[in-house]
């Protein structure tokens, strides 16, 4: 009888190790979750644009017509879908000696290096938020920015802080955030409800987070 090999069951070689790689892939919890809201898509480009706001409702008399309000394009974002891959190939003796072990272990690896691929893009946007280097928003500027404008170069905003990590920097934060506003000048309804941290300040923030008082005072 013939030793299996990729040349004459490569059907059962490739349904075992790509088992191990999902297996691998799912195993564990993931960040990306718990930052975006993910939504499918079949598309492989995508556009997409905000609106200004409207402003607030006019008190009219009962026969007057209702006031018109004005919808202000913002800028376009464009999204393309891109693809990520990557090979280890397997020598033939590897396979035809039936090393199911190790076959096993480059199925882990594999779905490892996916899992960390996807997460560590997915972190890429916070990475790089103040510089822009790879993501940027809509007006073409860092996520985080002090001059975020309107497509009439108005009302700009601005959500970048400097300070120091503190109680008091988080809390300028949390602050700075609730007073931000739309096109129109009106309040949005911004709060913020995530802290994220390097991990050498990691013991500090959940200090700030979990204290029963204020840890920055006796």
């Amino acid at each position: 009888m013939a030793t299996a090999t990729t040349g004459t069951l490569s059907f059962i070689f490739d349904e075992v190790t790509s088992a191990v790689v999902f297996e691998s892939f799912f195993e564990g919890p993931f960040l990306l979750p718990m930052l975006y809201r993910v939504q499918g898509t079949g598309m492989r480009r995508e556009r997409t644009s905000s609106l200004g706001g409207l402003g607030k409702f006019q008190q009219k008399t009962e026969t007057a017509a209702a006031s018109e309000g004005d919808v202000t394009q913002q800028f376009q974002k464009t999204y393309t879908q891109k693809e990520f891959a990557l090979r280890l190939p397997i020598s033939r003796m590897v396979v035809d000696f039936e090393e199911w072990g190790f076959l096993q272990n480059v199925g882990m690896q594999i779905g490892d290096s996916a899992r960390y691929t996807m997460e560590d893009d997915a972190m890429g946007l916070f990475r790089d938020a103040f510089t822009g280097a790879t993501y940027t928003a809509e007006d073409g500027l860092s996520i985080c920015n002090n001059a975020h404008l309107n497509v009439d170069g108005g009302n700009s905003q601005d959500n970048l802080l400097t300070a120091a990590f503190s109680m008091g920097s988080v809390k300028a934060a949390h602050i700075a955030h609730r007073k931000i506003t739309n096109f129109g000048g009106l309040r949005l309804s911004v709060n913020p409800d995530e802290l994220l941290v390097p991990v050498d300040l990691e013991e500090d923030a959940w200090e700030t987070v979990r204290s029963a008082m204020r840890p920055d005072t006796a």
